[in-house]
């Protein structure tokens, strides 16, 4: 294990993002519409020359494993290498362009870097849980090999730090750019105030934001207490050496997503943007997907009768507990969400998206079907209890999860007020499964090899499937993975589409919830469908009330004649 973490550049990346996040954000440049083009020219430049270094830099390090210089023994860690080093390369170039582009700031490109941030943020969260249960694992190994591994977790500990240190970076940089990059999406407020056009009070005003005020603060409060609690339990596991890989896979990252839960909330009572709601959505559904998949394991462990129930009962009372909460956040946050935003009439363009979207849905629904009866024959008719098994488990479970998000954003015209959502989580499953995918072609790869080696394959069937049949159902599994991986990122594609073709009414209102949106003074930075300049009801210039002269108009046989009188 120690040839893994030698020559760790990661943190020189971290300083040079931190470096360029404090130059970029001094030096920020109005936007400048007029050289967009040439500002587009030179960054699409700068991303080519980036992106050809890393490709001859990964597969110079591809050569270097598939020639033998790596040990046989460490074959199957060679997706962690290749994952520690490309996080690493790519954080490297975002630095390098945002250095660059410091003084050539415009609205495309801020939003190509908070895309680039949020991507390389949601990778470095799945990298950061990868590191931080590697490292409460290995307490256990050490005690029960009866080796020394404190070489080991001292680097896997600086790993998880510097995963750490990237992870807040891009989410300073991303919290940074957003207000420039998406300015509409982060302006929209919710305030309660009464309406008498709509017969809504100023009682029932302020009775509707102190419900809105104590939920919020219910949810805050139960993320924080879930948080504390996976701490413990993972303090817990530390501490008595008691560590199980199936069991814990979901806990460290629960942990993550408890955390930023919590901190979604903490956003949406001080500043009551919905941004807030809509990235807190987005957590809850990964911490759903987490839990039910911990209650599965447990399930299935207990089943197979190798789990002491009364040792793990706390954990799963916290999986328990972490889908209810999950589950009533998702449905305070949409509710709020629907009820604060009111949709006009949408451009007949979208609807043939729309239905293109839930045609994908459909088609990830069949390989979802023909992936669950995969699983099937391999758990009970080979009696697999393989961990890429129950880890793929776990992405048919998030898969499941998108699959009925976008379901229900394309059911009806109202719901798409949500399709932010649907976009970050495909976001999140498009980097995670992709993730995940390289790690299971390596170990497809190492389940080959020892088939075809000359050892024992009674011993190895010990440790891994190595029969041939099972090698077909998993490389299949596999197939169906990348399939739907495929269809992932062309459901990103049309929401994106969908979301920027999507007018939203900003003056109208929905009973006595009031979203506010600040209107800028650049007119092209006026939103859609909306005047520029309002002097009056609905827009309507009152100049021509202003007048004291009155036109009045006689009907007489010879035609039409006007008269004109001044009655000041």
């Amino acid at each position: 294990m120690r040839g893994i973490y030698r020559g760790q550049f990661c943190l020189f990346s971290a300083s040079a993002q931190s470096s360029s996040l404090a130059l970029y954000s001094d030096h920020y440049a109005p936007l400048r519409y007029k050289q967009e083009t040439a500002s587009v020219y030179f960054f699409c430049h700068i991303s080519c020359r980036c992106f050809v270094v890393y490709l001859l830099y990964f597969t110079l390090l591809e050569l270097t494993c598939l020639s033998g210089s790596m040990p046989f023994i460490t074959f199957y860690i060679q997706s962690y290498v290749v994952q520690q080093l490309c996080c690493a390369s790519l954080a490297l170039i975002m630095a390098i362009v945002q250095s660059v582009l410091q003084k050539r700031s415009t609205r495309i490109i801020n939003i190509t870097i908070v895309v680039m941030n949020s991507c390389q943020l949601a990778q470095e969260l799945a990298h950061a849980w990868s590191t931080y249960y590697v490292c409460i694992y290995m307490k256990s190994v050490a005690v029960h090999v009866d080796s020394n591994l404190l070489f080991d977790q001292v680097m896997i500990s600086i790993t998880l730090l510097i995963h750490g240190c990237r992870l807040i970076l891009c989410a300073l940089v991303t919290a940074s750019l957003s207000g420039y990059a998406f300015e509409e999406e982060m302006l929209k407020r919710i305030i309660f105030q009464p309406d008498p056009d709509r017969l809504v009070s100023v009682a029932q005003a302020a009775q509707a934001s102190r419900h809105d005020e104590l939920c919020s603060l219910f949810l805050f409060l139960e993320s924080v207490i879930l948080a504390l609690a996976y701490i413990a339990l993972d303090i817990s596991y530390f501490t008595l050496n008691i560590t199980r890989r199936t069991l814990t896979a979901s806990t460290g990252i629960s942990l993550f997503y408890a955390l930023f839960l919590a901190l979604s909330f903490h956003i949406y009572r001080r500043d009551h943007i919905t941004i807030a709601l809509k990235v807190g959505c987005v957590f809850a559904i990964i911490l759903l997907n987490c839990s039910l998949h911990t209650i599965y394991m447990f399930g299935e462990e207990f089943l197979i009768g190798t789990l002491n129930i009364k040792l793990f009962s706390v954990d799963l009372i916290i999986a328990v507990y972490s889908t209810f909460i999950a589950i009533h956040c998702l449905r305070f946050n949409t509710r709020t969400i629907l009820t604060h935003t009111v949709l006009q009439s949408q451009p007949s363009c979208i609807s043939a998206l729309l239905k293109m979207l839930n045609h994908l849905a459909t088609i990830n629904f069949l390989t979802l079907t023909l992936e669950f009866s995969l699983i099937l024959i391999m758990k009970v008719g080979w009696k697999m209890n393989d961990p890429s098994i129950n880890f793929g488990i776990h992405d048919w479970i998030s898969v499941l999860s998108t699959f009925v998000l976008q379901k229900w954003v394309c059911l009806y015209e109202r719901y798409q007020s949500c399709l932010l959502i649907l976009i970050l989580q495909l976001v999140v499953e498009c980097i995670t499964t992709l993730s995940f995918l390289s790690a299971q072609t390596n170990y497809i790869q190492l389940m080959i090899s020892l088939a075809r080696s000359n050892a024992n394959i009674n011993r190895l069937r010990q440790l891994l499937p190595v029969d041939h049949i099972i090698i077909i159902l998993v490389y299949t599994d596999h197939s169906l993975q990348v399939l739907q991986w495929a269809i992932s990122l062309c459901s990103l594609g049309f929401s994106l589409i969908v979301l920027n073709e999507i007018v939203v009414d900003k003056n109208e209102t929905n009973g006595d919830l009031h979203p506010t949106v600040a209107v800028t003074n650049e007119p092209h930075m006026a939103p859609k469908n909306e005047p520029i300049s309002i002097n009056g009801l609905n827009g309507f210039n009152n100049n021509a009330f202003e007048d004291d002269t009155i036109q009045i108009v006689e009907i007489e046989p010879s035609g039409l004649t006007t008269n004109t009188e001044n009655v000041a």
